[in-house]
């Protein structure tokens, strides 16, 4: 702030200890609000994979000879350390060590950024956003991807901007190590890696004569290098290659991945158009914003007037809150417990930040040095933002999943919008302004879910807590708490630790509450997989002889509601289950059924 508008009976000392005391606060709630949220719901699906994946591993299965869904995205074996050397991890552990790596995340953005805007607005561009990824809260590939890039492209870029060697060296290895596990976790982020190269190869241009940048960097690719080699290495000693291969053309073969390019393209921009108009929109309140302050600085009655920032800072949420709220109640309808609508309207309007701040600075770096590093910074991280909003969105052909990459693309483009505004008018109105679209888009971000549990229920119906050790500290239904404390209670005392058991249906997290085995050759009996594959993976369990004694069946085998094509692909479960088993004990909607010995 310029010294007109500081506080002049309180020192520099005590004015920085109040920085940091509000910086503090700030991580200090979202951290509480991320406690809260941690203990809602479970969800048997997607959340049981993620859990049962790497489980399996750590009881004796092999990757991909034993599990086929995941050559592409290999969080489960990134994860498998964890349930190797903690065996009795429970769920609640799993989110807050996540939560906990999620904020250091954050704060490694906050400490690369405050270089270039004020501190608390720094910390509030990264706070707002910060859980806009957290569909599920157990860390899984999308997650684990996301916020290892945002770590990893913060450690890259901080060591960029080191001036000693070591910190060049230091950050440049910590930050290949964590983009690399970031990468294995979702393989399709290895394309991140293209903006670190482009970076190398300008600066081999000046060669011998290597900038920091260049150190950063190229300790940066090759320690990722290395990591890929070793991990090459590891795949030639136990034959994996041949196995990642056949899990590779299952996956693709089996999960209906074979779209062309030109479909995929056309989903793609099918998804995202509705969105468009809401960049353009955010994007000239940006542009108004920015206009507003230099015509501010031209009229002594408006830069005097306490009105003349106080009433833009309330047109900002005047205009965007209703728009997401409107959007949210739209997202909420059409999909209960996902509202995606919300989550590209939050993403549109972290894209309008730049496109209206852009076209009014000059993104010509001057000779400042400061300058120079704060356009290296911001490009580098937008572009990588930008990809990876892309590759989640486009490859997965689910576009509201382009809204995970909101964190690291809000934060350059709040900070763009700051110094925009600091070249056209004084303090505070920056700073007011760009706080106002922090807040709102803040609220937007922490509604998007707050009342639609995934794969449970609403926040109000989540009133009884497990007893079962494995979710102990988690709160459902009072159906739901019921139904899995029964199952694993009857189930814990008939089979043992790393024991086969074959769950039918959609509910991979009975194996991690019963530390049990899939016998099939995949965790989840998704219905995406084709009835061909699947009658290929009970071939495959029956000569191996690893057809379990207990198989739990999951009652959602309804034509009316799963479409024909979803049953046939469910049919040789069914058949084989009511072939070899006997009904033992009803769950509600679950049943226990005993081989027939």
């Amino acid at each position: 702030m310029s010294s007109e508008h500081q506080v002049r009976p309180l020192g520099p000392g005590v004015q920085q200890a109040l920085s940091r005391a509000s910086v503090a606060l700030l991580f200090l709630a979202a951290f509480l609000v991320g406690l809260y949220r941690v203990r809602l719901g479970i969800d048997l699906q997607d959340e049981g994979m993620y859990l049962s994946a790497p489980l399996r591993y750590a009881l004796g299965d092999v990757p991909f000879r034993d599990e086929f869904l995941n050559p592409h995205r290999m969080f489960d074996i990134v994860l498998w350390p964890l349930f190797h050397f903690f065996a009795d991890v429970t769920v609640l552990q799993l989110r807050l060590l996540w939560l906990g790596f999620q904020t250091v995340a954050a704060l490694a953005l906050y400490r690369l950024f405050r270089r270039f805007a004020p501190d608390e607005l720094s910390a509030l561009a990264c706070v707002s956003p910060l859980y806009h990824a957290n569909l599920i809260w157990t860390p899984g590939y999308h997650v684990m991807g996301t916020f290892g890039f945002v770590l990893a492209y913060s450690l890259w870029l901080g060591g960029c901007l080191s001036s000693r060697l070591r910190g060049q060296l230091g950050l440049g290895l910590a930050s290949g190590l964590v983009f690399f596990a970031a990468a294995l976790s979702y393989l399709p982020l290895l394309a991140l890696g293209a903006v670190p190269g482009l970076v190398l190869i300008t600066q081999l241009r000046s060669w011998p004569r290597i900038g920091g940048r260049g150190i950063a960097t190229a300790a940066h690719l090759g320690t990722l290098l290395l990591l890929g080699c070793t991990t090459l290495w590891v795949f030639a000693q136990y034959s994996l290659f041949g196995d990642w291969w056949v899990a590779q053309e299952r996956v693709l073969a089996t999960l209906q991945y074979r779209t062309s390019v030109w479909e995929k393209t056309q989903a793609f921009v099918v998804g995202i158009a509705p969105s468009l108009p809401l960049v353009v929109l955010a994007g000239t309140l940006t542009f108004g914003l920015i206009r507003y302050a230099r015509a501010r600085g031209e009229f002594k009655s408006l830069r005097a007037s306490a009105a003349g920032t106080i009433l833009p800072a309330l047109i900002v949420p005047a205009i965007l809150l209703p728009l997401i709220h409107w959007r949210y109640a739209v997202g909420a309808s059409q999909t209960p417990f996902m509202p995606h609508d919300n989550s590209l309207v939050v993403l549109a309007i972290a894209l309008g930040l730049h496109l209206g701040a852009l076209f009014l600075v000059r993104t010509r770096a001057p000779d400042d040095p400061a300058n120079r590093d704060w356009w290296f910074s911001y490009f580098a991280m937008t572009a990588g933002a930008l990809l990876l909003a892309l590759l989640h969105g486009y490859l997965s052909q689910m576009v509201f999943k382009a809204s995970f990459a909101m964190l690291p693309l809000f934060v350059p483009g709040v900070v763009l919008l700051y110094r925009a505004l600091a070249k056209a008018s004084a303090e505070p109105l920056p700073f007011v302004l760009a706080g106002a679209v922090c807040l709102a888009v803040g609220f937007g971000s922490y509604t998007v879910r707050s009342d639609h549990i995934y794969g449970d229920a609403r926040t109000h119906l989540l009133t009884e807590a497990f007893t079962q050790p494995r979710l102990v500290g988690i709160r459902s239904t009072p159906t739901r708490v019921a139904q899995l404390d029964g199952i694993a209670d009857y189930l814990s005392v008939r089979v043992e630790r790393g024991e086969r058991l074959l769950v039918v249906g959609q509910a991979p997290l009975v194996y991690f509450l019963t530390q049990t085995r899939p016998a099939l050759d995949h965790s989840w009996t998704a219905p995406t997989i084709s009835a061909q594959s699947r009658r290929l993976s009970l071939q495959k369990m029956i000569s191996a002889q690893l057809v379990p004694r207990y198989l739990v069946r999951v009652r959602n085998f309804d034509r009316s509601r799963l479409g024909e094509k979803v049953v046939e692909r469910l049919y040789p479960l069914h058949a084989f289950a009511a072939k070899r088993y006997s009904f033992e004990v009803d769950f509600g909607p679950m049943e226990i059924w005993r081989r027939r010995d």
